[in-house]
C-alpha cells in the first residue's frame, strides 16, 4: 500500500540517483557515479522532513482514531486494511518498481512509462475491486462491517492512480514531500471533523480513501505540467514487455503482505473485532518506528541500483546503507519492547494496555524488520527478485499455516509470535544472498550497534523505570545517552553530520 495506508509499503521504490545512458547492449552506463553520496543526502534531507512532519500528524491521528473508535470498531478499519492490501498488489503488480527503475536507468521514457503503467493499473483496479467486493459480500459479517470494508476498497483507485514512482525516478523530491504531508494532514483535518463515536467508522474510512484520490489526481496535474500528457490506452505489447521483471516484484509483495496482514485477517476471521483493534494499535505504533528505514531504502535505492555491474560499487553503496539502517532499527526496537505497557498507554489509552505483550513482540519485530530491508532491499536493486521472491514465499507459507494454529489459542499473542518467525526466516534468506553477492555481513556495525543500545538504551530504561521517571522524561534520556553511546562506538561520525547538514 502507499505510504499513507495503515501498513508500510511492501514496494519500496525511490528516484534516481543518477543520470544513466543505455548502450548498444545490454549493459548501462552510470554517468555520475562520484556525486551518489551527495544525491543520497539531498534525498535524505527532503524524505526526513517530509515523513518526519507526516509521521507526527498520522500519530496525532491514530491516537484520536483509538479514542474516538474504541477497539470494536478500529478492529474493522485494521480488518479492512489487511485484507484490502492483497489486492493492491494486484493493482500494482509491481510496476510501481519496476517503472522507478527504468526511469532512473533512461528518464527520457517517463511520459510513455507513465502512460503504459498507469494504463494497466487502472485496469487492475478494476478488476481488483470487483473481486474484493465478491468477497467483502460473502464475509459472514454485519453491514456496517462490510460497508467500511466497500469504502476502503476506493484505495485501490488511489493508487491505479498513483504516480509517486515516476517522480521518483527523476528526483522530484520536493513535489513528493508536499504531497506527503498535505496527505496525512487533510487526513487528520478530515477525521477531526467527521469522526466523534464508533458510529462513524465509516467515515473514518471514506476520510483516507477521499484524500489519496484527490491528491493524487493533484500529482497527475503536476506531471502532465511537467512532462507532458498522461495518455490512457490499452498498449498490450508494451504490458508485455514489463511483465517478466514485474511478476516476481509482486508476487514477492504479496507474500510479504502474508506476514504482514494474514495475522489480522486470521484474527478478524477466528478471534473478536476488538482483538483485531488492540493488535491493529501495535501495528501502527509499528509502522511509525519503521518510517525511517522506508526514507533511507528509498533515498538509497536509485544508488545502489546504478551499482549493477560494478562488485565494488554495490559493495561501498551497501555498506553505506547498513551503516545507516542498523543503527536506528536496533534501538528502536529495543526501546519499544522495554517500553512496550507505557508507550501502549501514551499512545492508545487505557482501553489497549491489554494488548501490551503482543506490542512487545511486534516491537522486536521492528529489529528484524530494519535488519530485513538493509539485506533485502539491494536485491531489488540489484535484479535479483527472483531470489527474493522465493524467500518470502517460503515465509509466507510458514506464517499462514502458525497463524491458523497459534491464533485460535493463543489471540494476539500467538499473531506477532508467527509474524515475528516469518520475518527470522526472511533474515536468513535475504542474508544468505546479499552475502553471496557482495560478500559482506555488516558483523562489526551490528556488534557495535548492540554495544552502543546496551550502554545508551538498555540502561538507560533500567535506570529511569527504577525511579518512576516519566515516560517523555525516559524517551527524552534514551535519546540523549544513545547518541552519545552512537558517537563513543563511532556508528555516527561528526563529519557525516556536517555533510548531511549541509546538504539540506
Amino acid at each position: 500500500m502507499s505510504e499513507e495506508s495503515p501498513i508500510a509499503d511492501r514496494e519500496v521504490t525511490a528516484s534516481s540517483a543518477h543520470s544513466v545512458t543505455p548502450s548498444s547492449g545490454s549493459e548501462t552506463t552510470v554517468n555520475d557515479t562520484g556525486h551518489w553520496g551527495g544525491r543520497i543526502s539531498r534525498n535524505l534531507a527532503a524524505l526526513t522532513l517530509a515523513r518526519g512532519l507526516s509521521t507526527g500528524l498520522k500519530l496525532v491521528l491514530t491516537a484520536y482514531l483509538l479514542r474516538a473508535l474504541e477497539p470494536g470498531a478500529y478492529g474493522i478499519l485494521g480488518f479492512g486494511t489487511a485484507l484490502v492490501s492483497y489486492f493492491i498488489v494486484i493493482t500494482r503488480l509491481g510496476f510501481n518498481i519496476v517503472g522507478t527503475r527504468d526511469v532512473a536507468r533512461d528518464p527520457r521514457r517517463i511520459a510513455e512509462l507513465a502512460s503504459t503503467i498507469t494504463s494497466v493499473k487502472l485496469l487492475l483496479s478494476i478488476v481488483a475491486y470487483a473481486l474484493f467486493a465478491v468477497l467483502v459480500l460473502l464475509l459472514p459479517k454485519g453491514g456496517l462491517f462490510k460497508s467500511v470494508l466497500l469504502v476502503q476498497g476506493l484505495w485501490l483507485f488511489a493508487e491505479a492512480a498513483s504516480l509517486e514512482w515516476a517522480f521518483q525516478g527523476v528526483e522530484r523530491m520536493g513535489i513528493l514531500a508536499v504531497r506527503i504531508v498535505a496527505v496525512s494532514a487533510l487526513h487528520l483535518g478530515s477525521v477531526l471533523v467527521l469522526v466523534h463515536r464508533p458510529e462513524d467508522v465509516i467515515f473514518a474510512a471514506a476520510a483516507q480513501a477521499g484524500v489519496l484520490l484527490i491528491l493524487n489526481a493533484w500529482l497527475i496535474v503536476s506531471f502532465v505540467r511537467r512532462f507532458g500528457a498522461l495518455r490512457i490506452r490499452i498498449d498490450l505489447p508494451a504490458w508485455r514487455a514489463l511483465l517478466p521483471a514485474a511478476l516476481p516484484i509482486a508476487a514477492s509483495a504479496l507474500m510479504a503482505g502474508v506476514f504482514y496482514n494474514i495475522d489480522q485477517v486470521v484474527l478478524g476471521l477466528m478471534r473478536t473485532e476488538a482483538e483485531v483493534g488492540l493488535y491493529s494499535a501495535g501495528v501502527r505504533a509499528l509502522i511509525a518506528a519503521i518510517m525511517p528505514s522506508m526514507i533511507m531504502v528509498q533515498s538509497f535505492f536509485p544508488a545502489l541500483s546504478n551499482a549493477v555491474g560494478s562488485v565494488e560499487d554495490m559493495r561501498t553503496r551497501a555498506h553505506a546503507l547498513a551503516s545507516m539502517m542498523i543503527p536506528v532499527g536496533i534501538p528502536f526496537a529495543t526501546v519499544g519492547t522495554l517500553l512496550a505497557r507505557p508507550l501502549l498507554l501514551f499512545f492508545a489509552g487505557e482501553e489497549f494496555v491489554a494488548g501490551a505483550d503482543a506490542f512487545a513482540l511486534l516491537m522486536v519485530n521492528v529489529g528484524m524488520i530494519y535488519l530485513n530491508m538493509t539485506f533485502g532491499h539491494p536485491l531489488l536493486a540489484w535484479n535479483r527478485e527472483r531470489a527474493y521472491m522465493i524467500v518470502i514465499g517460503v515465509a509466507a507459507a510458514l506464517d499462514i499455516v502458525f497463524n491458523v494454529i497459534l491464533v485460535p489459542k493463543f489471540g494476539i499473542v500467538g499473531a506477532a509470535s508467527t509474524t515475528l518467525g516469518a520475518q527470522i526466516v526472511v533474515f536468513v534468506g535475504v542474508a544468505a544472498v546479499h552475502v553471496r553477492i557482495v560478500h559482506q555481513l555488516y558483523i562489526g556495525i551490528i556488534v557495535r550497534t548492540m554495544c552502543a543500545t546496551l550502554l545508551g538504551v538498555a540502561l538507560p530504561i533500567v535506570v529511569m523505570t527504577r525511579v518512576n521517571a516519566p515516560l517523555l522524561i525516559t524517551l527524552l534520556v534514551v535519546g540523549l545517552a544513545y547518541g552519545a553511546s552512537a558517537l563513543l562506538f563511532k556508528l555516527v561520525r561528526p563529519t557525516f553530520l556536517n555533510k548531511l547538514l549541509d546538504r539540506s
